[in-house]
């Protein structure tokens, strides 16, 4: 019972939050804490808070601004597809280096976790922090110029960027599925339920 309820709140607010992100130009967002891990005296991804009032993940890939747990900003909404006038960095090798990073992320170990985020970090920022995670770090940096190569128009559908509107927040990835897709999951959900129920 508690597994179905955790699914369909899971998917409510998934559907909600696309919505409210692929129908708008900008979001309202709120940091509203941290995973608790950290490299280099800095906390890592993801970040937790919400975006027009629905729950997510946040994923900074942004080391030039800051923002602190609490605060709340208005952000541009930006796809891969569309012009990046509204982001900081207005580069789009920059942009798919640092978002395959992030697709890639939460499937690492933590000590890749590290590495990978100071190399989105030095990606935003053109800083060199190689010397924290070496080994690590050097073989995430290559990964992404390789897939930069292999992939210069990739689209990360899916992904959005938060930009802050008066440019002083940090800039964060998020990920908002297709409603559409969400509406099928939520319909499949629904039918394994009443099929279990019957049985």
């Amino acid at each position: 019972m508690k597994k179905k309820l955790a699914c369909s709140i899971f998917v409510i607010s998934a559907i909600l939050l696309s919505f409210s992100i692929t129908q708008a130009d900008t979001v309202s967002m709120h940091l509203t804490g941290v995973n608790g891990n950290s490299s280099g005296g800095y906390y890592i991804d993801p970040y937790y808070g919400t975006v027009n009032g629905v729950s997510t993940d946040f994923f900074c890939i942004d080391f030039n601004h800051h923002v602190n747990i609490g605060d709340s900003w208005t952000a541009n909404v930006t796809t891969m597809g569309q012009s990046l006038a509204n982001t900081y960095l207005i580069n789009q090798m920059k942009y798919i280096e640092m978002l395959y990073l992030v697709t890639q992320y939460k499937a690492q170990s933590l000590i890749d976790q590290k590495a990978m985020q100071w190399v989105i970090w030095d990606i935003s920022s053109g800083q060199d922090h190689s010397s924290i995670d070496l080994t690590d770090y050097n073989k995430w940096l290559t990964n992404a110029a390789n897939f930069y190569t292999s992939n210069p128009n990739y689209t990360f559908d899916g992904w959005v960027i938060l930009t802050d509107v008066n440019k002083v927040k940090q800039e964060f990835a998020v990920f908002v599925p297709e409603p559409g897709t969400l509406l099928l999951l939520g319909f499949g959900l629904l039918g394994i339920g009443i099929l279990r129920r019957k049985q």
